[in-house]
């Protein structure tokens, strides 16, 4: 709702739970039936969000920030499958602003954010 209401008067477009995607098909048929947690698109440009409910380590401490290789891996899916623009893994901040880490899918590819959004607002 919150993204809806700041992202809508922008133009963009939410959409929760889907639209579903197969992840592979066999003769024209789906399998394997793949539905982000938010869609984000506005002319013709899509944005991929799944949200996590844990938090993310502090760079010094984990180059990896605790991003388990698993949730890397469905956001690569769902950047193939969506034709997405960017996909974003969103964890909850206990912080009062948003931290932000741009990575990049390969070495020139999609930007792969990490982003943290305070539970409070």
């Amino acid at each position: 709702r919150t993204l809806r209401r700041r992202l809508g008067p922008q133009g963009w477009t939410v959409t929760e739970q889907g639209p579903r995607r197969p992840a592979l098909t066999r003769d024209g048929a789906g399998l394997f039936q793949m539905r982000p947690d938010i869609v984000l698109d506005r002319a013709g440009y899509r944005i991929v969000l799944d949200t996590k409910w844990k938090r993310l380590l502090p760079f010094v401490s984990d180059p990896k920030r605790g991003v388990a290789q698993a949730d890397v891996y469905q956001l690569l899916a769902y950047a193939q499958a969506y034709g997405a623009e960017a996909v974003v893994l969103l964890y909850p901040s206990a912080g009062i602003g948003m931290g932000r880490d741009r990575l990049r899918i390969g070495t020139d590819g999609q930007p792969f954010w990490l982003a943290e959004v305070p539970l409070e607002d």
